[in-house]
């Protein structure tokens, strides 16, 4: 295992792509559970062992190469664990009122001592709701959708988050005021989270490339759709406008 920890990730990475083309459905590879959990009935004694040669380092078995990647992903986990702590500590807690601060605290306590693929206790036991997930709260980065959804339906159980949606800005000549700017996908979650029992507003994120947001709102019980840009710039608010024409509810 040596030479994974003293070359570059990228003999790792180049060994896990020429394996990669023997797994399917049924033998594919779960990077973020543990050996002990992987289904092994495919695998016999007798049943030969795919092993790779790297000249001058040695013999590597899939298991192995399986071992390692997992490795390096938690590496790469305890890493942001490590810096989402130290910006809870030094940043977050410090904005916060002086009532927050012990509970700043003890949530950079929970998130520096528990294991990264723990559950977070109150949520529902899947990967999505590990402590993996909150290591992503730190700027630049963001929370996952699935945590975001989880802690909007708690806080406030007639709001629901849609996701984030994809957008562009185009030039008002330019743009077909047919063409359809939201994904079929995006546009069946909005409709069905609006015929939900209790549903009063429903958010969806417009994301222009990482470099900055806007919002559509729907209000169910008004029957409005409003969308707002902080920049309250033409070109984001007609992408806006775009997105929620193309929802067209009735």
């Amino acid at each position: 295992m040596d030479p994974f920890y003293l070359l570059p990730t990228k003999l790792l990475d180049a060994c896990v792509k020429l394996l990669a083309v023997s797994n399917t459905k049924a033998t594919a590879i779960s990077v973020d559970d543990s050996q002990s959990s992987q289904i092994s009935s495919t695998h016999t004694d007798k049943a030969p062992v795919e092993t790779l040669v790297i000249k001058d380092v040695g013999y590597f078995s899939r298991k192995q190469l399986e071992t390692f990647k997992r490795v390096q992903i938690l590496k790469e986990f305890v890493e942001l664990g490590i810096d989402v702590y130290k910006w809870l500590v030094d940043v977050a807690a410090p904005a916060l009122p002086a009532d927050y601060q012990s509970l700043s605290q003890q949530m950079a306590d929970a998130v520096m001592v528990s294991y990264p693929y723990k559950r977070i206790e109150g949520l529902p036991g899947v990967p999505d709701f590990a402590y993996t997930g909150l290591y992503r709260a730190a700027p630049p980065s963001w929370l996952t959708d699935a945590m975001i959804k989880w802690i909007v339906y708690t806080s406030s159980p007639g709001l629901r988050f849609a996701g984030f949606q994809a957008a562009f800005t185009k030039g008002k000549r330019t743009r077909n005021p047919c063409e359809r700017c939201l994904d079929d996908a995006t546009r069946g979650r909005v409709l069905q989270q609006v015929n939900e029992d209790g549903v009063d507003t429903v958010m969806l994120p417009l994301n222009f490339s990482n470099y900055h947001w806007c919002c559509v709102v729907v209000k169910v019980e008004k029957k409005r759709i409003y969308y707002y840009d902080p920049l309250n710039q033409a070109q984001y608010t007609n992408a806006a406008n775009a997105v929620a024409t193309s929802l067209e509810m009735d």
